[in-house]
């Protein structure tokens, strides 16, 4: 494994340590929260690992802004999730590169160009009574 690869994934693992996120309930997370950052990070993963041949190090602010907009016009064109939805995931996204900025100033430029990907507009649908 190169030391790219076990960084991410040193990273990734104290991302999803214990203190931060399996004891939700202490730290003032929702288990659905924690669930829908979890499926989000599951069907990330599957995606990149189809569509991904490049390294972490030769990836390029703009690449992995490009890739990960994909992944999420996926998710919203071809699993038929709402913009909602798309922005939830995003959000999730945007929380693991926030921890990245802080934990590996090594990735902070690719962190900044991933955390500056805007949510999605969408109209809000009245609630039918």
């Amino acid at each position: 494994m190169n030391t790219q690869l076990k960084i991410v994934s040193a990273l990734s693992r104290r991302f999803w340590s214990r203190s931060s996120w399996i004891d939700s309930c202490a730290s003032g997370r929702s288990v659905h929260t924690v669930a829908s950052y979890r499926d989000t990070f599951r069907l990330l993963l599957q995606l990149r690992s189809s569509a991904c041949t490049n390294h972490l190090q030769r990836c390029r602010c703009p690449i992995w802004m490009r890739r990960l907009s994909v992944c999420l016009d996926h998710l919203e064109q071809d699993r038929d999730n709402s913009a909602c939805s798309r922005n939830v995931r995003l959000a999730a996204i945007h929380s693991f590169f926030r921890y990245v900025a802080l934990h590996a100033p090594e990735y902070s430029a690719v962190a900044q160009c991933v955390l500056a990907m805007p949510s999605k507009r969408y109209v809000r649908r009245p609630i039918a009574t």
